[in-house]
């Protein structure tokens, strides 16, 4: 007979991966905050966004450290992600630690960015694709981004 234990073990993985989120300000804020919020909800609180960084910390290495510790490193993509610095070390850091990286293209600023718009390091690399910047696609973008990792998805 199974237990209610035995179920609640299939509504997510057994320890919550630890997760970076990479994103450029101004453009991806609401769908990092988005995927934070979701990756919670489904019991994960390994989420990191930099929205944590302390006052008077040493923020650049406190990123790697997070980076370097964790399992995932979401990357969310427009034309303006790859003009920021800080967005290609997250990625380097993430490859050299064997981090999954997990892109997900989305529209904000410009132009709408798409798979042959990413950089070397992510050449190849399966996306997440989000249509429209409206709560619907994020959901959908969550979802499957939630599927993938081994979260129950309602």
């Amino acid at each position: 007979m199974l237990t209610q234990k035995a179920y609640d073990l299939l509504e997510c993985p057994p320890t919550s991966p630890n997760t970076f989120i990479s994103y450029r300000r101004g453009y991806s804020t609401p769908l990092a905050l988005y995927l934070e919020s979701r990756l919670r909800l489904a019991g994960n609180n390994a989420v990191y966004v930099d929205k944590m960084l302390e006052p008077g910390g040493q923020w650049r290495e406190e990123l790697e450290t997070k980076i370097r510790e964790s399992k995932y490193l979401i990357v969310l993509c427009t034309k303006e992600t790859f003009e920021s610095e800080w967005v290609m070390k997250e990625i380097h850091f993430a490859k050299e630690s064997g981090c999954t990286i997990i892109p997900i293209l989305h529209p904000a600023g410009r132009d709408e960015f798409k798979n042959r718009d990413m950089p070397a390091d992510l050449d190849g690399l399966q996306t997440i694709k989000v249509q429209d910047a409206t709560a619907a696609e994020y959901e959908v973008a969550a979802n499957k981004l939630l599927s993938y990792m081994g979260y129950s998805t309602y």
